[in-house]
């Protein structure tokens, strides 16, 4: 990925799925800055969003929705899986705060098309801080 990251290799990728991968923040901030301009799906799990990841996703977010501007391929689908999980009949769903920074980097997503937080077990609350302004390009929403 270092390699990746500094333009010695260069990778074409339309589709990622990290949904099964447990990585660090360090690790998960390494990957998402060598993503190619070329992803456009990916599909996210718990270590997306829990510890220190979720910084490094909201501006892995924010840089992709900048692509639009540069005329370059934009992501157009989103999908978190597993992304709260229960301890001892406990929902860990990410904070209302957290899940607030991610909806409004999700927002300057002008390209996304598809967004699935279907297996993410939003409450009410949880969802109004996610969704507060949805892309107007999204056309399905599970």
């Amino acid at each position: 990925l270092g390699l990746v990251n500094r333009g010695f290799v260069r990778i074409s990728l339309k589709s990622l799925d990290l949904s099964k991968c447990r990585l660090s923040a360090g690790k998960f901030s390494l990957l998402l800055d060598s993503l190619p301009d070329s992803v456009e799906e990916m599909e996210l799990g718990i270590s997306a969003i829990e510890g220190g990841t979720l910084p490094h996703l909201c501006r892995f977010l924010e840089r992709a929705g900048r692509k639009r501007e540069r005329g370059t391929p934009q992501l157009k689908r989103l999908s978190f899986t597993y992304c709260s999980r229960r301890s001892e009949g406990a929902d860990l769903t990410p904070p209302l705060g957290r899940l607030k920074s991610l909806g409004e980097s999700l927002g300057r997503l002008e390209g996304l098309q598809v967004l699935n937080v279907c297996m993410c077990r939003l409450g009410d609350e949880s969802a109004k801080a996610l969704f507060p302004t949805l892309p107007v390009a999204l056309e399905r929403l599970d």
